[in-house]
């Protein structure tokens, strides 16, 4: 999609809290050894916020918001650039075919740290991320650390399975899975800064796990994450400002353009992107385009026959075929076609008035507007499309000089 520089606006862009969509079940909450077959996920009070590892705070670049599970259970969330952010640790417990546990068995280190899990054939912890999240790349943590983004990570310590359970380092360090088989390992040193390394994944340790929603949309250049070698398998990301996609090169480590002037979207079908320049774009065949009233779902039907709607400054009304987009002068001064319109006139600016007949707006004469001039002789000024006309009583109107 070409020239998306200059894009209308659209009226009431509300930006906010959201809810965000776990597909995990509900049961009772227990916690299980690392060798016990898991059944079911575990539950909390559905009317309450967790709070491990929220810090209530707002990133340099991103806004807060939270998000609700299909199941009521909620997690906090924060956008940065392309990622949505989970803000907390996942607790999700008791899932079928995925081995988690607390720190040292105890129920209530799970409650503030979140849960620790396996990461092998038999147990895949990124099948309990709300619905649309995955795993992160690991480059997408080290763009939290580097830029020292105010997203406070839980050190919830880290645990192997070997004789048995063995946990240590609870408040200083954590292990983190990423995508891809990879895990980023962080360590608070003496001065509370955190360093930041990446390991592959073990069959005997278990991890803390952070999902996150990737958008292929963002404002600015500046709004990509840093481009690491993780991120060369990532999909292209579209920029507003520039009209163009970009990908992250793994030869010069740089975010390139694509070389066609579009807008590639790898989001589902039918995703809303509000830009801060209000403007609403769609999710359609893998390109953003301009919304209109068919991407909001905005019923076209008998009951909102030759209504009009306004999106992106451009209007549309409901006709017997569904929406259409209206152009000049039935954008300024509404649809011609309905049969209440019929024989209505319209100023669409200081110079041109127009009259709705059966083939759509004419420009209007000032007989239309004003009637014939039979005035008896006597004399009468008026004002049509600027300027003055006399009826002086001849049976003529006359254009003042």
């Amino acid at each position: 999609m070409k020239n998306l520089n200059c894009i209308p606006f659209i009226v009431a862009v509300l930006f906010g809290f959201g809810v965000l969509a776990s597909s995990c079940s509900q049961s009772s909450s227990s916690t299980s050894g690392p060798d016990e077959e898991i059944a079911s996920s575990d539950s909390s009070d559905t009317d309450t916020e967790k709070s491990a590892g929220s810090t209530g705070k707002k990133t340099n670049d991103g806004k807060k918001t939270s998000a609700e599970s299909h199941e009521e259970r909620t997690y906090k969330t924060l956008d940065r650039g392309p990622i949505t952010w989970m803000t907390e640790n996942l607790d999700e417990g008791n899932a079928i075919n995925v081995k988690g546990t607390c720190y040292g068995y105890d129920d209530e280190k799970c409650d503030k740290y979140g849960r620790l899990y396996m990461s092998h054939d038999k147990s895949k912890p990124s099948s309990l991320c709300p619905l649309g999240f995955d795993l992160p790349y690991s480059g997408l943590w080290k763009d939290l650390v580097d830029n020292d983004v105010d997203f406070d990570p839980v050190l919830a310590g880290v645990c192997d399975l070997k004789d048995s359970l063995e946990c240590s380092g609870l408040g200083e360090t954590a292990r983190y899975l990423a995508y891809g088989g990879e895990a980023v390992v962080l360590t608070k040193d003496a001065n509370g800064k955190l360093t930041y390394k990446v390991q592959e994944t073990s069959d005997k340790e278990f991890y803390s796990v952070r999902c996150v929603k990737y958008r292929s949309m963002v404002e600015t250049l500046d709004d990509l994450p840093k481009c690491d070698s993780s991120l060369s398998n990532m999909f292209r990301i579209s920029v507003l400002e520039k009209g163009m996609s970009y990908a992250c090169s793994q030869e010069t480590l740089q975010w390139v353009a694509s070389s066609r002037s579009e807008m590639v979207c790898n989001d589902p079908k039918g995703v809303l992107y509000h830009s801060k320049s209000g403007a609403l774009l769609a999710c359609e065949e893998l390109d953003w385009v301009m919304a209109t009233p068919v991407h909001l779902q905005i019923p076209c039907n008998d009951d909102s026959l030759y209504k009009e709607y306004v999106v992106n400054n451009n209007h549309f009304v409901c006709l017997w075929d569904g929406w259409t987009m209206l152009s000049y002068p039935d954008s300024v001064i509404g649809y011609c076609g309905s049969k209440e319109s019929m024989g209505k006139v319209a100023q669409a600016s200081e110079n041109y008035t127009y009259i709705c007949k059966s083939d759509g707006w004419t420009l209007a004469n000032i007989t239309d507007v004003y009637g014939e001039c039979n005035r008896e002789g006597r004399i009468e000024t008026v004002e049509f499309n600027s300027r003055q006309w006399t009826c002086n009583g001849n049976g003529s109107w006359s254009q003042e000089p």
